[in-house]
């Protein structure tokens, strides 16, 4: 859900930014200190949005496998009945 929003977010970023130099009427020095804030968060925001978006995935990889090794066992036991009712076939007579 936070990538979704992410180019939101940088764009929300760069308007606030811009609209706070032409607005804000702090000296060069006190401007930069914010600009700098704002970066800071914004990286901020993207390490745990990228730290969350990898917990989520690696959580996907493993239910998916999960699933295929039940899938796995559930078609080998399904083979193995099979197998097990053609060679009974086989040896009863008809």
């Amino acid at each position: 859900m936070a990538c979704n929003r992410l180019p939101f977010f940088i764009a929300g970023l760069g308007f606030g930014a811009t609209l706070g130099l032409v607005l804000a009427p702090k000296r060069g020095e006190e401007t930069r200190a914010d600009l700098l804030r704002v970066a800071e968060d914004g990286r901020d925001f993207v390490v745990e949005a990228s730290g969350t978006a990898r917990t989520m995935a690696t959580d996907v990889v493993e239910r998916g496998i999960t699933v295929a090794e039940s899938q796995k066992d559930l078609l080998q036991a399904a083979l193995d009945a099979g197998i097990r009712a053609y060679r009974i076939a086989e040896q009863s007579p008809l």
